[in-house]
């Protein structure tokens, strides 16, 4: 898959972790989605309890966004975007801890419109290169929501 769907649970999930368990936990789902891999490695007990949680959800919707439908069940239920594999392959460039940090400015940025404030210009750059993405995802849902292209 070269995207899927990221539900605002998900991002409500990482905003409350530690940027390391953030990271960790993005990794995981990522990996999930595009390299079809179950969790590796040693979780927190936190880490495992909230993948538990979502991991239903996540084989759900993989399973029928694999089928080309869209997951209307929970789309209806809940805000999300597109998560492409490019925000996936500029996390897998940083460290674990600036992945959680990175994958929090993505959610804060499609689900908040807060632009992120990196101090790291790496990180930056990673993000402005993902940015035209996202931005045309905010584009394209907000013609969808006017009832097509504008």
């Amino acid at each position: 898959m070269e995207q899927f769907t990221f539900y605002e649970l998900y991002a409500d999930i990482l905003q409350g972790m530690d940027d390391v368990s953030a990271g960790k936990l993005a990794s995981c789902i990522c990996a999930y989605e595009f390299e079809d891999r179950e969790p590796d490695g040693e979780m927190t007990d936190k880490e495992t309890f909230y993948w538990s949680n979502i991991a239903d959800i996540l084989h759900e919707v993989k399973e029928t966004e694999s089928t080309g439908k869209i997951p209307k069940k929970y789309n209806l239920q809940s805000r999300h975007f597109t998560f492409y594999a490019a925000y996936y392959n500029a996390m897998k460039l940083l460290n674990v801890r600036k992945r959680g940090i990175f994958v929090k400015a993505v959610c804060a940025y499609m689900f908040e419109d807060k632009p992120p404030a990196f101090e790291d210009k790496v990180m930056q750059g990673y993000f402005n290169l993902c940015k035209r993405k996202m931005d045309m995802s905010k584009q394209k849902k907000k013609a969808g929501s006017k009832g097509g292209k504008s």
